[in-house]
């Protein structure tokens, strides 16, 4: 039997999962708390693409939810 493809909840896992391991490579220290705060909303929009449909690339959920949660705390400067 052939294999069978991950779950949408599994591909962002692995994923978030390896950009957390490329951040951690990261030199700069304000960059690094950046990354790592906008990867802590790597996952906001999984529900949305439970119900519409998987995306092609399981990144697109990724950096869809972090643009998301930028844009909204630009929002609240503004």
């Amino acid at each position: 039997m052939g294999r069978t493809a991950p779950t949408l909840s599994a591909a962002l896992r692995a994923e978030v999962a390896r950009l957390e391991r490329v951040v951690k490579y990261v030199r700069d220290p304000e960059l690094r708390k950046a990354l790592e705060d906008a990867l802590r909303h790597a996952e906001v929009l999984h529900d949305a693409y439970l119900a519409a449909g998987p995306p092609l690339d399981p990144l697109e959920v990724v950096f869809l939810s972090m643009i998301a949660e930028l844009y909204r705390r630009w929002l609240r400067v503004e």
